[in-house]
């Protein structure tokens, strides 16, 4: 006999993978997490103006978590309140995409991941702060853009740098209609700072990725320690310009 239930739990099931979506396999994948309405939330957090470390190292750390948890992830990019991260899938035939690009899944346990383990971080820095929300988007491009798509983001990350120290320093009546250019000389003549000197996770941002490391483990079987190769994630403060060193990118691809 029929079995009605399963028939109704099919007919749900259909109306959800009606609209599930999948994104193109084998191209690389980009994941970004952004803060939702981060302006507000740094008011509240009373951070450090125009830079502030407890607020980089957050975002660093739910970086690191992001890319323990994505599948074939390789590079993440972190400025402001936002990380990008570079996955791929094609290292050979075998190779899985991560939840095989479902995109509703992707973008909703990234999402989950960085701001469960961004409020975490930052109930270690104050336990009063007020949580942080993430929202998420994902895409898959051509290799050739992969490198393009960091440097828009990279720019993106001088021009509020550049902007922030501004702002920082001047009314917004003082500031306003001036480029970046003008406003770098304006901060020179009138208060000394020189935004080049800034570090440079401040100017640009800082990278993530995977670094094969060989520890000694001891081999409970035969009781003898064995050099074994594991993952380790590392945190770069000095990454180059994009536009004048592809290859920092392109290594990954």
């Amino acid at each position: 006999m029929k079995n009605d239930n399963d028939s109704l739990g099919n007919r749900m099931k259909a109306y959800e993978e009606a609209n599930l979506h999948c994104l193109t396999r084998r191209m690389p994948l980009i994941i970004r997490v952004d803060g939702k309405a981060f302006h507000t939330l740094t008011k509240k957090m009373r951070f450090e103006k125009p830079f502030d470390k407890n607020m980089m190292d957050a975002m660093a750390d739910t970086a690191r978590a992001l890319i323990a948890e994505i599948q074939g992830s390789k590079l993440a990019y972190v400025q402001s309140d936002e990380i990008s991260i570079l996955a791929t899938d094609y290292e050979d035939l075998e190779t899985q995409a991560w939840f095989d690009k479902n995109l509703q899944k992707m973008v909703s346990v990234s999402a989950s991941v960085a701001t469960s383990n961004f409020n975490m971080y930052m109930r270690t820095v104050d336990d009063q702060l007020p949580d942080g929300l993430f929202d998420s988007r994902a895409f898959v491009l051509p290799k050739e853009e992969v490198c393009n798509y960091l440097i828009w983001r990279q720019k993106d990350a001088t021009r509020n740098s550049i902007q922030g120290v501004g702002q920082a320093n001047f009314s917004h009546k003082e500031i306003s209609g001036l480029n970046n250019d003008h406003l770098q000389e304006k901060m020179f003549q009138e208060k000394q700072i020189n935004w080049n000197d800034f570090d440079t996770w401040k100017k640009r941002g800082v990278c993530l990725y995977k670094v094969p490391v060989t520890k000694t483990v001891k081999n409970f079987i035969t009781g003898v320690e064995e050099p074994v190769i594991r993952t380790e994630i590392k945190i770069d403060w000095e990454i180059p310009i994009f536009t004048q060193d592809r290859n920092y990118v392109g290594k990954w691809l």
